[in-house]
C-alpha cells in the first residue's frame, strides 16, 4: 500500500531536484551548463513519469475493487 504512494512521494522529489539543477547551473562550475540542461529536463520528465505511473497504479487498483 504504501508503494503507491512512495511513487508520488518520488516523482516530486525527482521534479524538485531537476528545477533546481536547471536554476543552480552555474554553482556547478565542474561540469558543462549544456549537459546540465539536458539531464535536468531528463529528470523532470522522470519525475512526471514516475507520479503518472503512480496515478495508473492507483487508478487500476479502485477499479479492480470495484469490480
Amino acid at each position: 500500500m504504501i508503494f503507491k504512494y512512495l511513487s508520488f512521494f518520488t516523482g516530486f522529489c525527482y521534479i524538485v531536484m531537476g528545477v533546481m539543477m536547471l536554476m543552480y547551473r552555474t554553482s556547478f562550475k565542474s561540469f558543462d551548463p549544456t549537459l546540465l540542461l539536458g539531464f535536468g529536463i531528463i529528470i523532470i520528465l522522470y519525475g512526471i513519469f514516475r507520479i503518472w505511473n503512480g496515478v495508473l497504479k492507483l487508478k487500476n487498483k479502485e477499479d479492480e475493487e470495484s469490480n
